[in-house]
């Protein structure tokens, strides 16, 4: 027993660097494409991979092993092949579209010509979860965060890069699983901004 007490701690540590290298190396929420050592053990450290649902993780996991592939096709036919496997996989994983106590990193606060609040939230490198940032595009989803709400007042208090948490719920889409916003095929596969209605978001202590 007492064995397996020694060896537990030190398999957690590990599995965190597996998770920090594979999901957040070239795809973090900060530098380049490749991190040195020491921004491996902050990310390794960042309350927002260590509190990150397993869900979530597989999410990223799998958009992001999509975005990579996608950067080494031939041409367009082989990339929309990409996008539809993603598609799959994202339905595989998503049992519904309302997901509970993401984590990411704010990216955007802004409002619309109404005053209406448009936020969005990054997850990896070139992963987003966002509300839409026009009323005509939002008609149907109402992802738009209203004044004078209790989400609103919580979210005009965050800045850019803070560490958040967050729950909602993704959008149908038939072709591709979830909505996205993205312009253009290669925008779909490589930068992809999904579209998402927020219910709460809090910050990370």
């Amino acid at each position: 027993m007492s064995e397996e007490k020694t060896k537990k701690p030190f398999y957690k540590k590990w599995w965190v660097w597996v998770l920090a290298i594979i999901v957040i190396a070239g795809i973090g929420s900060q530098g380049g494409d490749n991190p040195t050592t020491e921004q491996l053990a902050k990310l390794a450290e960042d309350p927002v991979i260590l509190t990150r649902p397993d869900q979530q993780t597989n999410f990223v996991v799998i958009v992001s092993n999509a975005i990579k592939a996608a950067k080494n096709v031939e041409n367009d036919m082989q990339k929309g092949g990409i996008l539809n496997t993603r598609g799959k996989e994202i339905c595989e994983l998503l049992k519904t579209l309302a997901v509970k106590d993401w984590t990411g990193w704010v990216e955007s606060i802004d409002t619309n010509s109404d005053g209406k609040g448009v936020f969005g939230i990054k997850l990896a490198r070139n992963i987003h979860v966002e509300t839409w940032n026009n009323g005509l595009s939002d008609i149907m989803s109402k992802t738009l965060i209203e004044p004078g709400s209790a989400l609103f007042n919580a979210v005009a208090s965050m800045k850019q890069g803070n560490r958040v948490k967050f729950s909602g719920t993704f959008f149908k889409d038939d072709t591709h699983c979830i909505e996205g916003q993205s312009m253009g095929l290669t925008g779909k596969v490589e930068d992809p901004e999904f579209t998402f209605r927020f219910s709460t978001v809090s910050l990370i202590k």
